[in-house]
């Protein structure tokens, strides 16, 4: 009786062995998966951060170029179309500082006052 007791411990003693093995391969293979879903998101999110920092004021876009923005990001940046775009832009202009910047010869900075 006493060594059926004892084959039966080592043999759970043995599953259990087995099933901590099994365990750490499962919990080596999802940290793999896991490393490799982050480093996808962060190169989406890189491609991302750089989409958006090639964005400059005053810039003019296509049509489809602005909608593509205006669908992914209109939350994040601003942009108008048309007429009242041009008219922003205008209204940003300084035009004492640019007709200065255009009486100068080129290639010589604008005295400063």
């Amino acid at each position: 009786m006493r060594r059926e007791i004892e084959d039966i411990a080592l043999l759970i003693s043995a599953e259990g062995d087995q099933l901590s093995y099994e365990a750490g391969q499962a919990s080596e293979i999802l940290k793999e998966r896991l490393i490799q879903q982050v480093t996808e998101l962060e190169a989406r999110t890189d491609e991302k951060k750089s989409e958006l920092r090639e964005l400059r004021r005053m810039t003019f876009l296509t049509e489809s170029r602005f909608h593509d923005l205006h669908d992914r990001w209109g939350n994040v940046f601003k942009a108008k179309m048309g007429a009242e775009a041009f008219l922003d832009i205008c209204k940003q202009i300084d035009l004492d500082a640019l007709g200065k910047e255009l009486r100068q010869p080129c290639g010589r900075p604008a005295p400063s006052n």
